[in-house]
């Protein structure tokens, strides 16, 4: 079965439960990329994926299949 490269856009309030889901499906999901424009949120989260402040940068430097677009609905364009 394939495993799909993912990219977090936005680590505040509902990003641990899309971490958790893809945690909860290793067999499908590598979480390899998360991407915050504070560098203090970035910081403290605690994980293996590569950290970016920038999410063009995120997408340029990383193989991801896909992203989780997890900010605020209004920044959602």
């Amino acid at each position: 079965m394939e495993k799909y490269n993912v990219g977090i856009i936005g680590c505040g309030a509902i990003f641990n439960r899309h971490v958790i889901a893809i945690n909860e499906n290793k067999n499908k999901f590598n979480l390899i990329a998360i991407c915050d424009n504070n560098p203090n949120v970035l910081k403290n989260i605690d994980s293996r994926a590569k950290k970016f402040l920038n999410y063009k940068e995120m997408l340029l430097k990383t193989n991801i299949d896909f992203v989780v677009i997890a900010t605020p609905n209004g920044y959602h364009q």
